[in-house]
Parts: C-alpha cells; structure tokens; sequence
C-alpha cells in the first residue's frame, strides 16, 4: 500500500488512477499478482476527521 500511495503522489494522480496504474503494471508484469483494493485499506487506515 506505501508503494502505491508513493505512485500516487510521485506522479500527482487520483487514488482511482493509481489502482489503475498499478493494476497494468501487474498485468504487464505476467505474474498474476492481484492488486488490492486501495480505496477501501486507505480509508480504513486514515480515517477523516471533521473540523
């Protein structure tokens, strides 16, 4: 999750871009890897407060 999150804020793209991204480097890598479902472990990880 730290890699995609670094992605992410290297390449300044939206959370759903850098699943995206991720998930044709998986493809393009031909392992099989499964990439996870960032959206929801980087909601539950740093929930958002109210000011």
């Amino acid at each position: 999750m730290r890699f995609w999150l670094t992605l992410k804020d290297l390449f300044g793209l939206a959370l759903h871009q850098t699943m995206g991204f991720v998930q044709s480097l998986l493809q393009l890598s031909g392992l099989g890897l499964p990439a996870s479902d960032l959206s929801s472990e980087f909601l539950c990880s740093h929930p958002q407060s109210v000011h």
